[in-house]
């Protein structure tokens, strides 16, 4: 039986652009807060951002303590070229080169859900992406807005058929951040299909483009310092002493999860980063039928991979369940339903999303203000 083709999208629409312009937009708030906080001085080399940018600039051997090699290429890469010609200012290289890729990864997540959700319903889940309390890390010096877009265009190229290309994405997606596995399980219908047509070529190129970024890595690694396993191996030892309550049972660390980052003591956002969790869990399996599978399955396996990670320990979890980009669009989902109303209902459903996106907006901007700062916010 032959299934009617889904209907291509046009590359350059409205919504597309549109999409494109949220995220910059986004960005423009970002640059506008990050500049008023700092006496528009641009500094902001902070955490991760410090250690990408001395890499885009220097490589792996700038760092006698080889505390780099716990950072993985993807985002250097892309980094490079304004790192090189902006040298002496990390934050403006970053942020030009994270923005580029975000607004190019948020237009290519418009169209992906383009193929299940109206217009309207697509671009406010994009906006509530775009300015989620974590977003922050979409326009500075991190490796999210690399990840975005790897992530972004392998779900969009797997949607439209086109497996192989998609692959390539999913292995420059290894480089950028470890729950790219999450992407890899998607090509295991691809994969048994290819297998039961005797499409052994096509199948071959998949597995060869989805490795090769990881095994050129490797070699380069092994090259240089001799373990091409290093990166796992420094990452490892950091985490190893980074909490002793790592070395306690997940159900515990969740119940700790919940006391430390709830304690009168704790700052606001590591509770914000705490409450990020479920909401994206809860939100994307609410709206799991309406938005795209492989988006909805995609999303589920990050947090997944979050929990056996972070284990809810508050630190980072905000930051890397914000990597489950199904949230935004399926709370704009659940807000805006399946089918149109009277007038009334109509209102109340943009009333709904004002609230939520004037809430995630006020979120960014404090977000926003205390990463300027220097103070820890994921």
């Amino acid at each position: 039986m032959n299934l009617p083709a889904t209907p291509r999208i046009p590359l350059l629409t409205r919504g597309t652009l549109a999409a494109a312009a949220v995220m910059a937009c986004a960005a423009l708030v970002f640059f506008v807060t990050h500049g008023y906080q700092t006496g528009w001085r641009l500094t902001g080399e902070h955490w991760d951002a410090g250690y990408y940018f001395k890499i885009a600039t220097s490589g792996y051997r700038a760092d006698p303590t080889q505390a780099l090699l716990a950072f993985l290429p993807g985002y250097p890469i892309f980094l490079a070229p304004a790192a090189q010609l902006l040298p002496n200012h990390p934050f403006l290289a970053s942020f030009i080169t994270s923005s580029i890729l975000s607004i190019i990864g948020g237009a290519a997540l418009y169209r992906l859900l383009r193929r299940r959700l109206d217009a309207w319903t697509s671009l406010a889940g994009i906006a509530l992406l775009a300015f989620s309390p974590f977003s922050i890390y979409l326009y500075n010096g991190y490796s999210e807005s690399a990840f975005l877009l790897a992530a972004a265009l392998a779900l969009v190229w797997l949607a439209g058929g086109r497996p192989v290309p998609a692959a390539l994405a999913t292995g420059y997606a290894f480089l950028c951040r470890p729950y790219a596995l999450a992407l890899a399980v998607l090509f295991i219908p691809v994969a048994w299909r290819l297998l039961r047509e005797r499409d052994i070529w096509k199948l071959g190129w998949i597995v060869v483009l989805g490795t090769l970024p990881t095994l050129l890595y490797c070699a380069y690694l092994y090259h240089a310092f001799g373990d091409p396993f290093i990166p796992l191996k420094s990452l490892a030892d950091w985490h190893k002493y980074q909490s002793i309550s790592h070395a306690w049972p997940r159900p515990i660390r969740t119940l700790y999860a919940f006391l430390f980052a709830f304690r009168d003591s704790s700052p606001g956002s590591w509770s914000l980063s705490l409450a990020m969790y479920p909401l994206a869990a809860c939100a994307t399996l609410a709206a799991a039928a309406r938005l795209p599978a492989r988006l909805v399955v995609y999303s589920l396996l990050v947090l997944a991979c979050v929990y056996l990670t972070d284990a809810l320990i508050p630190l980072n979890l905000g930051r890397h369940a914000m990597l489950a980009f199904a949230t935004g669009p399926a709370l704009a989902a659940v807000i805006y339903g399946r089918e149109r109303g009277p007038a009334w209902t109509a209102a109340a459903q943009h009333a709904a999303f004002a609230i939520a996106f004037l809430f995630f907006m006020g979120t960014f901007i404090v977000m926003g203000i205390h990463f300027s700062l220097g103070q820890w916010v994921s």
